[in-house]
């Protein structure tokens, strides 16, 4: 009889640790978002301080290949439109 109970314990624990992974796991776009923000911010903040001015200075310390990605809302017209022909 004890084993059904450590059974019982093992698969309750399994199955929390499975949620808390789960929602972890689904707060990490939010979590990088406002973490791209808050470097950006910081930066701007740097180069206030240091008297640099450079708009482009941030995105990738004068590497023209670094480019600036800007994230991308999803909007309801474009779920409405029509996705386009690839036939040809």
């Amino acid at each position: 009889m004890a084993t059904v109970g450590w059974a019982a314990a093992v698969l309750i624990f399994l199955g929390g640790l499975f949620c808390v992974i789960e929602y972890v796991l689904d707060r990490i776009p939010s979590l990088t978002d406002r973490a791209v923000i808050a470097v950006r911010a910081l930066r701007r903040l740097r180069n206030e301080i240091t008297g640099h001015h450079d708009e482009d200075s941030h995105l990738g310390h004068g590497r023209p290949e670094v480019q600036e990605r800007k994230p991308v809302e999803p909007s309801i017209e474009s779920a409405e439109k029509e996705p386009p022909d690839y036939d040809g």
